[in-house]
This record gives C-alpha cells, structure tokens and sequence, in this order.
C-alpha cells in the first residue's frame, strides 16, 4: 500500500474520536433584518384557539382540570392528539418532545421530520411560505440555573406564513389568559423563547407533504455558476467552496428583482464573504421577498469551507456517532458521491478534497 494512502486511513481513523464544531451561536439580529410583517390573519388566531379549546375539553373530560395550567408537555400531547399526529397522551418534560420521535417516523398522513439546534429550527421556519404543526424543543424553563435548569418547554406553533408564527400556549402570557392565540414574527418568537428557555435542542415538523419551499429561482444569468443543481426540496446545492458572496449575486440580478443572501440568523451576508451552506437566499420584490436555502458542496459545518472538519463530521454521522445537524441540508451538502444518504464514502471523497488526494 503507498504511503499516500496509508496516511490517508490513519487520518480518517483518528477523526472519528474528535469533537463536532458546532455552528455559530450569533442570534443578534438586526431591526430592519426582514420586510414589514402584514396584519395577522384572524383564520389562523381563531383556528389556533380552537385547537386549544378541543384539546382542554378532552383533558378535562379525562382529568376533571379546567386548566393545563402551565403543563406544556401535556398540553402538546393533547393538541397532537386532537391533530391526528399521535394518540400519545401523557406528557413528557419540554426538553424530551425533540427526542421523543425518529425523523422520517410517520403517523396517518404525517411524517415527522426533525431539525436540531437553532440553526435548524430558523432554517425551517424561514424556508417555507407557510407551514403548519412545527414542535420546538427546548432544554430549560423559566429562570431556570445551571444548577437547577428544570424540565424545559415544548411550544407547538400551529401555523407560519407570511414571516408570522401562529401559536397558543399553556400558561397566561403578557397579561392574557391561557390559550389565547397569539401572532409573532419569526425571530421576535425565537429569539424571545431562547432569552426564556435557552437555545432550542430542536424542532419536530409534522409534514403532510402539502408544503411547498418558498421558491425555486431560474437558472442564473449567462450561464454562471452552470453546475449549481435546482431540486424540487427547496435546496440550491452543488455550489462550490469558497464562492464569492457578490459574485454569486451577480449573477442572479434582473431589472425587475434583487437577490440578497441572509445568513442562518436573518442578518444580510457581507459582500466581500463567501457562501456558506445554511445561508438563504432572497428573491425581493415589489411586495414579497421569497426565500431558498444553500448547500455549498462539501461544507456540513456552514463555514463555508469543504476540509477536515467537514470530513470528521459526516464520518461520525455515516457510523451513527452524531445525527445531522439540519438533516436534508446537510445531506445536500455532504451527499458528494450523490447517492441520497451520508456514508463512509462521502467522508472519504471530501478528505481527499480536503488534502488534495482527488484525481
């Protein structure tokens, strides 16, 4: 065997024990990060209090308790019941609902689909027109302490659209009473949420495969960027490590529309960076801005880069070590022999990338 491929296995040998790079961590966002929000539509408020109502009258039919009461676990599993989605009745602690389902696990017409940690929970709430039945997890409860972080919180949001989060929950919230629907902005509930109950382990979304991605653009002008892939997933993948943020642009720009890229956290990506996977890019009219996620090709840890911690990281997720951090993006990204799944032979090709070993 020669030296260069001896090397090469001792590497991937010694990366499966190293640590996983986590994604950033930077929430701020600024005031003016997305376009005035409309009016909340009152279908949805009302739709969402009658859910509420249905799932009180069938708790106070098995318990005798006219309220939850704070008790999200319960209220969660009532309110899924009531759905549809699982027959579940019971509760776990708020910080046990992400674990409680397999992604891809289905129920009836719905296909639980899992998203961990902030960026996964933002990358799904910002890349769909609208959705509906998304379950954010989260690992502590109010005032909580490193000695005493508690039981956590589990928020059902029964319906986004419009850059609006439609939700009722099971304790009283700025003087109104429990179960009274309420209509935030995406970041305005993430963000809020995460200063109450930590950073969220994640989101189960309760697919019934109805849900279109916010857009699929046009192929770019004058045939840049000719390798770049347009899926039906709502993922513009196949785009090559270390592009330039303008010049990516560049080439989507049309006299009637802008395009912008957002980062995983809402803020506008500089010009003079490069591409990451997890950013968004922006299709803005007259009176609309469309949204689509990127897979840079190779980078799984959204640093925009395709090198050996990318390769450590798919390993540890191909022999069951770690689950995806954002599952079909992250798939898009990693997925370098196109086979439709993270395996050992994807964190071999992107080592040999990594190191300059590829043909």
């Amino acid at each position: 065997m020669c030296k260069r491929a001896i090397t090469f296995f001792l590497c991937l040998a010694m990366t499966i024990c190293c640590a996983i790079p986590a994604f950033a961590e930077d929430l701020s966002t600024p005031d003016d990060a997305f376009p005035e929000y409309p009016e909340p539509e009152s279908k949805y408020l009302q739709d969402a209090e009658a859910l509420y109502d249905q799932a009180l009258a069938l708790y106070e039919e098995k318990t005798g308790y006219s309220s939850f009461y704070g008790n999200c676990g319960t209220f969660i599993s009532y309110q899924l019941h009531e759905l549809g989605i699982d027959d579940y009745l019971g509760g776990y602690n708020g910080n046990q609902w992400y674990d409680a389902y397999e992604n891809g696990e289905t129920f009836g017409d719905f296909t639980a689909l899992k998203y961990e940690s902030d960026l996964g929970v933002r990358t799904l709430l910002n890349s769909y027109e609208s959705l509906s039945y998304v379950l954010i997890s989260y690992p502590h409860q109010t005032g909580y302490t490193d000695e005493n972080p508690g039981a956590g919180h589990a928020v059902l949001l029964y319906h986004i659209s419009d850059g609006l989060v439609y939700f009722t929950e099971s304790y009283a919230m700025y003087g109104q009473k429990e179960g009274v629907a309420h209509a935030w902005e995406i970041d305005r509930l993430l963000d809020t949420y995460e200063s109450w109950y930590g950073t969220p382990i994640g989101a189960v979304w309760f697919s019934d495969g109805t849900d279109e991605p916010s857009f699929i653009p046009r192929p770019p002008q004058d045939g840049a960027h000719a390798n770049v892939s347009f899926p039906d997933n709502g993922i513009l993948q196949d785009i090559e490590p270390g592009t330039d943020v303008e010049a990516f642009l560049a080439a989507y720009e049309a006299e009637d529309e802008a395009f912008l890229l957002r980062t995983a956290t809402g803020e506008e990506a500089a010009d003079d960076g490069i591409v990451c996977t997890g950013m968004i890019l922006c299709r803005i009219t007259e009176d609309e801005e469309e949204r689509l996620l990127l897979a840079v090709r190779g980078d799984v840890n959204g640093d925009g880069h395709a090198d050996t911690t990318d390769a450590r990281l798919v390993l540890r997720m191909a022999v069951g070590l770690s689950e995806s951090t954002v599952q079909s993006l992250i798939i898009a990204a990693g997925d370098l022999n196109n086979d439709g799944s993270l395996t050992t032979a994807d964190a071999r090709l992107l080592l040999r990338n990594a190191v300059h070993l590829s043909e």
